[in-house]
């Protein structure tokens, strides 16, 4: 009897080494995940940069501009379109593979009616003659695609909340871009297809990527089988939370879009395209903290589910170091090459450099902190995180009519820093201290699982 304890402390201590192992392991496999969903996305980027570079050697600089202002557009219903669940996935999915068919049927509905909308209130302000660079008969094709980010958001939050993460980004990163590249070039080298131009063709290329989500969705199971229904108060608490979310989503989203769409309203086509050159560049830096976003969120979610918060604060801080380790180098890149890689789209971009390493050393801070506010909607913080993108919203919207005037894109990308600055330093704190106390309360773990009963 007197050798129980000590039979017991040794199970204790084999378990918790297990545990440690077990968890060792699953960060290994998220960095694994990363490294894969990268490399498809960084095969993409490079056909988007080719495609980019047609249209600036091949378009005038107001069809640029154009070009500027539809992919803003595209992008916010790309983000919108699944309305918040896609964070809700990935939190819950790790523990309720079932969800996956109930939210499926629930958001593709609604996502395409949300992208109707959203391109039936632009139409409306384009032929309103509110973007007055914009014509709006040419801008038509553009109209026409915005549903179908919105759709193509879905689909991809389907693949990813499947387990496919990598294969997710396949028809986003490769096939549209590269459907486009294809027709632009058909465009320019046939003579009788001389009006098919670089809107046309991203409508060809979003139309082909969405048919192809399709044939993959089709062909791809769910983490698990369920044939019961969820529970009605589950489902309402999965509807809250996405409700929040998308909220918070409308304002990170309009944060990082709406200063192309306020220059395409105030600037010329030349300021347009200088902004689009050095936004698209500077989002190099992110592409491991947006694979590492993806990628970790499952094992955030079952730490905080777990109560284990110093476990969180010790993966949170790997995957920081991961992120803001590649940003930072990029950031060296472009101020020794920046002025190179910017000449090769032409003498007008050359003035894109400055706004370029501003918004790079913006970028490059984001991807040390920016997963703090990741980590806090795994756990269950997503009201926080909205407040946080509100207020990120709010300092845009009072430093830009200050610093726009006077300095032009300098100005527009400065406000830009020092919001999101401001939003991730609040996170950053707000993580801390929740963290700080080591284990969550039976309380907390429940409220950040939203465990079905």
């Amino acid at each position: 009897m007197s050798k129980q304890p000590d039979s017991e402390d040794a199970t204790a201590s084999h378990e918790a080494t297990e545990h440690g192992v077990n968890r060792s392991n699953e960060t290994k496999g998220s960095v694994s995940s990363s490294i894969a969903t990268l490399v498809v996305r960084l095969l993409g980027i490079g056909i988007q940069f080719g495609v980019y570079y047609l249209v600036t050697q091949w378009e005038s600089i107001d069809a640029v501009a154009n070009y500027a202002l539809a992919a803003s557009l595209w992008l916010i219903a790309r983000v919108l379109g699944p309305r918040g669940y896609e964070s809700v996935l990935l939190r819950e999915l790790s523990r309720h593979g079932h969800l996956l068919a109930w939210l499926e049927r629930k958001v593709l509905r609604s996502s395409f009616q949300v992208g109707l909308l959203g391109g039936g209130m632009v139409s409306i302000v384009v032929v309103a003659g509110l973007f007055p660079n914009t014509d709006a008969s040419a801008f038509l094709p553009a109209l026409a695609a915005i549903p179908l980010h919105a759709i193509l958001g879905v689909q991809t939050t389907g693949l990813r909340a499947r387990g496919r993460a990598g294969l997710a980004q396949f028809a986003e990163s490769v096939v549209l871009p590269l459907t486009t590249c294809v027709m632009l070039t058909l465009g320019h080298v046939i003579s009788g297809w001389s009006e098919l131009g670089i809107l046309q063709a991203a409508f060809l290329g979003i139309l082909m990527a969405t048919l192809v989500n399709a044939s993959l969705l089709r062909r791809t199971s769910y983490l698990e089988r369920c044939g019961a229904d969820i529970p009605v108060p589950n489902a309402e608490v999965l509807r809250r939370a996405s409700s929040v979310l998308f909220v918070g989503l409308v304002a990170s989203t309009l944060c990082t879009r709406a200063p192309t769409i306020v220059l395409a309203r105030l600037g010329s086509p030349e300021e347009v395209a200088v902004f689009d050159a050095a936004l698209r560049i500077a989002s190099l830096g992110t592409l491991i903290l947006w694979a590492i976003r993806i990628s970790f969120s499952p094992q955030f979610s079952r730490l905080a589910a777990a109560g284990d918060y110093m476990g969180l604060r010790r993966v949170v801080r790997i995957a920081s170091t991961l992120a803001g380790g590649a940003a930072m180098l990029c950031l060296l890149m472009f101020v020794i090459l920046g002025p190179w890689l910017l000449g090769a789209f032409g003498e007008v971009y050359l003035d894109a450099w400055v706004p370029l390493l501003i918004l790079s050393g913006s970028l490059g801070l984001n991807c040390l902190l920016g997963l703090c506010g990741t980590a806090l909607i795994m756990a269950g913080h997503e009201s926080f995180v909205v407040k946080v993108s509100f207020l990120q919203l709010f300092v845009l919207l009072i430093l830009t009519p200050l610093l726009l005037p006077a300095y032009g894109v300098i100005g527009m990308v400065s406000s830009m820093a020092m919001a999101l600055l401001i939003r991730d330093l609040t996170a950053l704190i707000k993580f801390v201290l929740v963290t700080s106390r080591g284990r969550l309360t039976a309380v907390e773990a429940d409220a950040g699982a939203t465990s079905l009963r």
